[in-house]
């Protein structure tokens, strides 16, 4: 898989034309999307706990909608549409916090990097459509990237807390209660 991100490009308004493709299951099982989570990080400098992952989505060439919920519902609620390389609109419900964006642009990545490899099956539109394969493969990601494993189990080991392990890592309680269930942390 190839997992180069592109330098933003220009597309003509015929790219965005064509008919939006339905995005696949890329079959990677946990430890390969795990790993691509990893050098994506890495590719974009990004570490556990950073703020900036607005930026970074954008410095390759994502755009962030921010919606007031009657849109957010109107529109199809969080979704990423990608139009082609370095050319993509993530929606986000601009009253969820930084800590919600942070995991959604994550997820949303993973589906411009994984399910549409980095823009070049396009146009393409992902809409969470519940729990199949390729949302599960984007959570999975979405998980690894903001909360890498070897992060995740040393923090763990002093910061007890959900809240302090969300605010550690600037992800919601949800994301770490999945994290830990993921890892077998907490399993009793």
């Amino acid at each position: 898989m190839n997992i180069s991100l592109p330098e933003q490009e220009i597309q003509s308004e015929n790219t965005r034309s064509h008919a939006l493709k339905i995005p696949e299951p890329s079959g990677m099982d946990r430890a390969e999307i795990e790993s691509l989570a990893l050098d994506v990080a890495g590719y974009m400098g990004f570490q556990p706990g950073d703020s900036d992952l607005p930026e970074l989505v954008e410095s390759i060439g994502g755009n962030i909608s921010y919606v007031e919920y009657k849109d957010w519902i109107e529109n199809g609620m969080n979704f990423i549409q990608i139009h082609g390389p370095g050319d993509f609109t993530v929606q986000l419900l601009s009253v969820a916090g930084p800590n919600q964006h942070n995991f959604t642009l994550a997820h949303e990545l993973a589906h411009y990097i994984i399910h549409s490899e980095s823009g070049e099956i396009n146009p393409m539109k992902v809409m969470h459509s519940g729990e199949d394969r390729v949302e599960w493969e984007a959570n999975i990601f979405a998980l690894s990237f903001l909360m890498p494993e070897k992060d995740f189990r040393k923090v763990s080991e002093t910061m007890k807390s959900d809240s302090a392990l969300a605010g550690y890592f600037m992800v919601s309680f949800s994301a770490v209660r999945a994290r830990k269930q993921i890892l077998g942390i907490g399993a009793k």
